[in-house]
């Protein structure tokens, strides 16, 4: 996971956002991780990034909703971090269990 999210890093710092289609950026991304002999293609580095993102802003959403609620309302789901809450009450709450 570490290395994925580096490998983007890298794509980013050498050749910009802008100036690499995304479909050339993810091609780039796969070819260095088949160099590290890491098997994943330009596809499954899409889709991996596109399911971390949209994890990432369902718990950015629950830790706005969690700071931001009332007292009665929190109560109600526990008003807590996602990051102390525990994997049952997470699975209770119908959040990740884990964020790799």
């Amino acid at each position: 996971m570490l290395t994925f999210v580096l490998e983007i890093n890298v794509v980013y710092d050498k050749r910009g956002s802008s100036t690499i289609s995304a479909h050339q950026k993810w091609n780039i991304i796969g070819d260095h991780l088949i160099a590290l002999n890491i098997c994943r293609n330009s596809s499954h580095c899409r889709r991996k990034w596109d399911s971390l993102t949209s994890e990432h802003y369902t718990i950015k959403d629950w830790e706005s909703r969690s700071r931001y609620q009332t007292a009665s309302t929190s109560r109600s789901n526990g008003g807590n971090s996602y990051w102390c809450l525990e994997s049952d009450k997470r699975k209770d709450l119908k959040l990740r269990i884990e964020f790799d």
